[in-house]
């Protein structure tokens, strides 16, 4: 591909190549500005603005390009070089990735908000005070977006991050010194760190009010007030939401969120399964479930079964029942069971009943019982007088 135009000044070099962009013959300032616009070298608040491919540039700069038939191309590419491979820089044992550091070791502005404790990462080779390195590990960034914040009216401090990305890799969105691969840092109360959707258009709301346009998404939102969002939010709750955008300003209408490995196959017999959460909050789980404790908010407990009011089934009444039911009084049949499932609280709370009932029905035996050994021992102590009677009698 032959140079066609090459232009310098105090502040940077442009060099032009290839045959899409200016014709051969336009090497002077005036042709080269119909292809790249309006080129100034100055920092000044002007309307000045460059153009690679097109004379109206939508910004201070933009390139323009249309693929040939058949082919792309990549559009605007930063390419940082190691040019010094092999070299060691310094650093203990000539690693600069031996240690990573947060907290007091970053060199944010001092206007952010500085993380809550630090995070270290040490490798083996590591001693015990070794000063931690800076978290950029004294590589610059390949590309940085940034607005200038005037900080008491002095413009020359205060460079608010937008974007920025390190040779490293690591990928920073509001934030300076991103910790890791993809740090995105949000700003105020209900406000998304991140919003992963599809376009999910509205009819009008009202005569008035024309077709709008919200998204099928999820959303991170790192910080939350009370009832922000959803009713169950509270103050300072970090939280994950999902909505089809259907229903007001966007709210969700009858969208879920599935968690659930991408597998269409089974695993040793079984179908693989997962998590999901409908519309109302309602969460579906094919899977084993192990926890050390499971807390519910149960509606009503039996102890009312102990009041002298309740009227405990006889027995015979509950034989009945059995013979021609099949199940318990008040439990629900093997065929609700199977097919509406099992509500493991209200069934907890259907078998505690039964527990107190059987508690009942026990001391009620025992009363019983001990009535009738009562009347046994009474029986006895009277067998015993009319032999002792009748023995008298048969000696005289």
């Amino acid at each position: 591909m032959k140079k066609l135009f090459t232009l310098k000044s105090g502040l940077f070099s442009l060099i032009i190549s290839g045959s899409n962009l200016i014709f051969a013959q336009t090497t002077v300032v005036g042709g080269l500005k119909n292809r790249l616009g309006n080129i100034t070298s100055t920092k000044a608040t002007t309307d000045s603005a460059m153009g690679i491919g097109t004379s109206s540039p939508d910004g201070k700069m933009e390139v323009l390009y249309c693929p040939l038939f058949g082919q792309d191309h990549n559009g605007l590419v930063i390419t940082k070089k190691d040019c010094h491979v092999g070299q060691v820089y310094g650093g203990y044992d000539g690693h600069f990735n031996d240690v990573i550091a947060f907290g007091s070791t970053t060199t944010e502005p001092s206007y952010y908000p500085s993380p809550v404790s630090p995070a270290h990462l040490y490798t083996s080779n590591t001693p015990l005070g070794f000063p931690l390195s800076s978290i950029n590990n004294n590589l610059n960034p390949i590309f940085w977006a940034r607005v200038q914040t005037p900080v008491n009216g002095i413009t020359t401090s205060g460079d608010d991050s937008r974007f920025i990305v390190f040779p490293d890799g690591r990928t920073g969105i509001n934030i300076a010194n991103p910790r890791c691969a993809l740090d995105v840092r949000s700003f105020g109360v209900n406000k998304p760190a991140a919003i992963f959707g599809v376009n999910a258009q509205r009819g009008p709301i009202t005569t008035t009010i024309p077709n709008q346009r919200y998204t099928k998404h999820v959303e991170i939102v790192p910080h939350l007030s009370q009832f922000g969002y959803n009713r169950i939010s509270q103050t300072k709750d970090l939280g994950i939401f999902f909505t089809d955008g259907l229903g007001n300003m966007g709210t969700n209408t009858d969208g879920a969120l599935v968690i659930a490995p991408w597998s269409d196959t089974n695993i040793t017999g079984r179908s693989v399964g997962g998590l999901r959460m409908d519309k109302y909050g309602n969460i579906e789980l094919r899977g084993n479930l192990r926890c050390l404790k499971v807390n519910t908010s149960a509606k009503w407990w039996p102890d009312f079964v102990f009041s002298p009011e309740y009227k405990l089934l006889s027995l015979d009444s509950v034989s009945v029942f059995v013979n021609k039911y099949k199940h318990l009084p008040g439990f629900p049949s093997q065929d609700t069971i199977l097919s509406e499932g099992q509500d493991l609280g209200e069934l907890q709370q259907l078998q505690q009943k039964q527990i107190e009932e059987l508690v009942l029905y026990t001391i009620s035996q025992e009363k019983k019982i001990k009535s009738q050994e009562e009347i046994i021992l009474s029986q006895e102590k009277r067998l015993k007088e009319i032999e002792l009677k009748l023995h008298a009698l048969l000696n005289k």
